[in-house]
């Protein structure tokens, strides 16, 4: 781009008031906040232990974003395809899974089901289960998953270390940030932190406890931690709540957004929301 280019584009955004410009957001307000925007080119990771809800909080942005008209790509090595699209269904009809899994949907949900069946019906998504080992087999499934979806889209891998080898993740997550550049895309990953957060007096996880197998880090523009008291303290006093932390944002400021956790519906959710 020339630099007369920028300039006309900057002002041309100026004269139309900056803040109407298309913004792609996350759905949790004061996340919305920090970022201002998803964008074209993002590469973001969102890390915790096993079992706070990563994969959750991924699938409920994807959700999000959808409900925009944003076209989203899910790649999972951990989940079916239908069992993903279940937790979305879920988490966005607000019914329980074990409704689902036992087939007694009691008939007062069945006109929420339907109408979100019916939103869902129309957006576009697509999920995949990959169990492959090569890192340019899993690009090449990026590129082609792209090839479906039109102009901005949402790429959602979930995760990390059971997609590419340890071997491989430093490597891999800096081809992530070229493919997010070059394809139009906004990628989010889930990734596992060390288990040495357990053993420390304050569980929150740090940017170390997620670079101990290589820099990741380094090459995604932000970074997100998910923590929950309740995982380590069943007694605690803020149960259903959750901290996400951001470590790292490459446009705006850092800090800590508290969230609503339904365990039930595995949905995550702004507290100004409830």
């Amino acid at each position: 781009m020339l630099i007369k280019d920028f300039v006309t584009n900057f002002k041309l955004s100026g004269e139309n008031g900056f803040g109407k410009n298309k913004k792609f957001l996350t759905g949790i307000a004061d996340l919305d906040e920090l970022f201002a925007s998803l964008n074209s080119g993002d590469f973001i990771v969102i890390g915790s232990r096993p079992g706070v809800g990563k994969t959750s909080l991924a699938l409920n942005l994807s959700a999000n974003l959808a409900r925009q008209d944003i076209p989203v790509s899910i790649i999972s090595s951990k989940m079916s395809e239908e069992s993903i699209f279940i937790s979305i269904f879920c988490s966005e009809a607000e019914i329980s899974p074990y409704h689902i899994k036992h087939g007694n949907l009691p008939k007062e949900l069945w006109q929420r089901s339907d109408e979100v069946l019916g939103q869902l019906y129309n957006k576009n998504m697509v999920v995949t289960t990959y169990s492959g080992s090569k890192t340019s087999d899993l690009i090449a499934l990026i590129e082609s998953q792209k090839s479906k979806l039109d102009s901005f889209s949402l790429l959602v891998l979930d995760d990390l270390q059971s997609l590419v080898s340890d071997a491989d993740l430093p490597e891999f997550c800096r081809l992530l940030k070229f493919l997010a550049k070059r394809l139009n895309l906004c990628i989010i990953a889930t990734s596992q932190v060390s288990q040495w957060v357990d053993n420390r007096v304050n569980k929150r996880p740090l940017i170390f406890d997620l670079d101990y197998k290589g820099n990741i880090s380094g090459y995604c523009d932000k970074l997100l931690f998910l923590y929950r008291d309740e995982y380590y303290y069943p007694d605690t006093d803020n149960k259903r709540q959750a901290e996400l932390i951001v470590a790292k944002n490459s446009t705006g400021p850092v800090g800590v957004v508290d969230l609503f956790f339904d365990g039930n519906l595995a949905k995550f959710s702004g507290l100004e929301r409830c």
